[in-house]
């Protein structure tokens, strides 16, 4: 005190053990497959989200994520004290290809092919590459020419994972015409002869104006 007089007194302070909790590397799986997770380092474990594990409450549980997920385990020892540690496990999707619909052209016309793929991490490839301006991309345009009126020419579309999660392969077909011909006459009069006036191929060119006119130069008829 001021005055010079001392008083001492001691308390004790008790170490208890930490945990030097230790996990395994972020990991990357393929869709549908599986990992073991490690920890070490406690008595006691609790990993969340539990969606996904073969058991939440064990040091190496087998996690089979549906979707890329972070995993976080919370570790304690018998003397009460914890520590945290995450792993992260990527999943890529498996891919799927869909080389679109089949498709209808003339000869010497370009077409858009209208593929699309879903998955992680893709690459594409269209076979054969023939008259094809991008056969690695999804969409690219062709020009065929057939033999005959009427020739159909089959494309497949493969869609490669990187991460090595397989591949997809799909199908289409173009239906290539070797000419587009409007009759330039009919008689819708009833008497049976030449009464419907019909433009083959017409069902190719969206937004298509059709218009007719009679013999004196009239329009009778439009149509989108």
């Amino acid at each position: 005190s001021d005055s010079g007089c001392i008083n001492r007194d001691s308390t004790w302070i008790t170490v208890r053990p930490a945990v030097n909790l230790v996990v395994s590397a972020s990991q990357s799986i393929c869709e549908g497959d599986n990992v073991q997770l490690n920890a070490a380092g406690g008595s006691q474990y609790r990993w969340e989200p539990a969606a996904g594990l073969s058991n939440a409450t064990i040091a190496n549980p087998i996690a089979s994520p549906a979707e890329t997920t972070l995993y976080t385990t919370y570790a304690s020892n018998a003397a009460g004290c914890t520590d945290t540690g995450q792993v992260n496990v990527t999943v890529w999707k498996r891919p799927v290809a869909n080389a679109g619909p089949d498709l209808w052209t003339i000869n010497g016309a370009s077409i858009q092919l209208q593929g699309s793929a879903s998955g992680s991490d893709l690459r594409y490839s269209w076979t054969p590459v023939s008259n094809m301006n991008a056969p690695d991309s999804l969409r690219p345009f062709v020009t065929l020419t057939a033999s005959g009126f009427l020739q159909v020419f089959t494309f497949q579309l493969e869609v490669i994972s990187n991460p090595g999660c397989g591949r997809s392969l799909d199908e289409m077909t173009v239906s290539v015409f070797e000419s587009f011909k409007v009759p330039n006459t009919f008689t819708p009069n009833g008497d049976g002869y030449n009464d419907t006036w019909e433009i083959e191929l017409l069902s190719v060119f969206n937004q298509a104006v059709v218009e007719v006119y009679n013999t004196t130069g009239n329009l009778v008829f439009s149509s989108v």
